[in-house]
């Protein structure tokens, strides 16, 4: 209970545009250990990144006041997504070299520890779904100073834009990886992001 009124006076303070309130949303966002949720399986970061990003288009610039909230937490939300992606194909590859011949698809993977090798299907949409909303927002609100919460977005998209050139093809959409980094190039002051040492996709 005592949780639940911080971050109201939190939310009525950023809304307010208490520059202290919207500078503290990062560590709060940490604070509450989003990742357990990630990690559980639940549906509730699906839920609210599904609803920020509502909320994004239909609040139009009003929503830049609650912006600082809404990358923060969505931000931290990528970030345990990504890593438990992340954590299951690499574990997959290692399991697959250690094989001779090599296995494919999974083959051969012990089904009591299947989840060390096969990320969540909520994790898998939390990583696409954060990644399609700071796109939106980088899209929609370029003048927001994003250069608090890059270094962790940074770090979350560098895989699938690794991977962005087998996943991409002429008959179909932008991975949401390349479609945040279009969005963030679109825009001069942001782009400068892109220089930093955080993007690594080689």
């Amino acid at each position: 209970e005592k949780e639940k009124h911080a971050w109201s006076d939190l939310v009525r303070a950023t809304g307010a545009g208490d520059a202290r309130a919207k500078a503290s949303w990062l560590a709060a966002a940490r604070d509450a250990k989003l990742y357990e949720l990630v990690r559980s399986g639940s549906k509730r970061p699906e839920g609210f990144v599904r609803a920020a990003h509502d909320l994004l288009k239909a609040a139009g610039e009003h929503a830049g006041a609650y912006l600082d909230a809404l990358v923060a937490i969505a931000s931290e939300l990528l970030a345990e997504a990504s890593a438990l992606c992340e954590s299951a194909a690499d574990n997959r590859e290692r399991l697959a070299n250690a094989q001779s011949p090599p296995l494919q698809n999974g083959e051969g993977v012990d089904k009591n520890h299947a989840e060390a090798f096969v990320a969540s299907k909520e994790a898998k949409e939390v990583r696409v779904m954060a990644t399609r909303f700071l796109a939106s927002a980088f899209e929609r609100h370029p003048d927001f100073d994003y250069a608090p919460y890059w270094p962790s977005i940074a770090r979350s998209v560098a895989p699938m834009l690794a991977r962005a050139a087998n996943e991409s093809s002429a008959a179909s959409a932008a991975p949401p990886a390349v479609a945040l980094v279009a969005s963030v190039a679109s825009d001069d002051a942001c782009a400068k992001l892109l220089l930093e040492d955080a993007v690594v996709t080689s």
